[in-house]
């Protein structure tokens, strides 16, 4: 059914573009990066304006991009597309109205995704924000993960397991975690095939990271 719907969305029908003269949809997988919202408030970037909405909400995980990827490390962006840069508020919608979303009142994100790594997914708008949706809809957050009120501390091992448990088929090469100079994790990666199916993260150098998860305020 997945395939079915990803398909309506016209992701099989690419349009063409070129960066470093490959071609928009010319790549090999897809990463979902989760940014813990905790620890991207605490730090300078969550400080700005635009952050507000979202530092001033009870947030964890939430949706950082969905980035094409290429089996030897690297990533195409920037890739040029005919067309609008600024998201709409009905596709805007898409990624923001459900149960894992993208950051609230940063409209400037949306564009910057859009423009950076969406241009090179091959896809339209509608569809690369669909398709975010689709993926972040593949993806439950544990447990002790969802509105931790303490900080919770997990080598990677243990997000492996904590992400495993209730993500059937997701295995320790199919994530990335990452932490920041004070031991903060601040970013999920998980890997997905262009069919949404979870997949090896080629090339990682991030597979042994853990550190702390800062609580959610509530």
């Amino acid at each position: 059914m997945l395939a079915v719907f990803l398909g309506l969305l016209g992701i099989a029908g690419a349009k063409t573009a070129h960066h470093g003269g490959r071609a928009a949809a010319d790549f090999d997988y897809y990463v979902l990066a989760l940014s813990w919202s905790p620890a991207f408030c605490t730090g300078a970037a969550g400080q700005q304006a635009g952050k507000a909405e979202q530092c001033h909400k009870a947030l964890g995980f939430v949706v950082h991009g969905l980035w094409p990827q290429f089996n030897n490390g690297k990533w195409p962006h920037d890739c040029k597309l005919k067309g609008r840069k600024e998201v709409p508020a009905e596709l805007a919608a898409l990624v923001l109205n459900t149960e894992l979303p993208m950051p609230p009142g940063d409209p400037a994100l949306l564009s910057h995704e859009w423009t950076k790594h969406g241009t090179c997914s091959g896809l339209d708008q509608q569809a690369y924000f669909s398709t975010i949706r689709a993926a972040a809809a593949q993806v439950k957050i544990p447990p002790e993960l969802q509105q931790p009120g303490l900080p919770v501390t997990m080598d990677f091992s243990a997000i492996v397991d904590s992400f495993a448990a209730v993500n059937p088929g997701l295995a320790a090469e199919m994530l990335d975690a990452h932490a920041d100079a004070k031991g903060n994790v601040t970013e999920i990666h998980i890997c997905f095939s262009k069919a949404l199916s979870f997949q090896t993260c080629v090339g990682s150098t991030n597979q042994d990271s853990g550190g702390q998860f800062l609580p959610v305020s509530q």
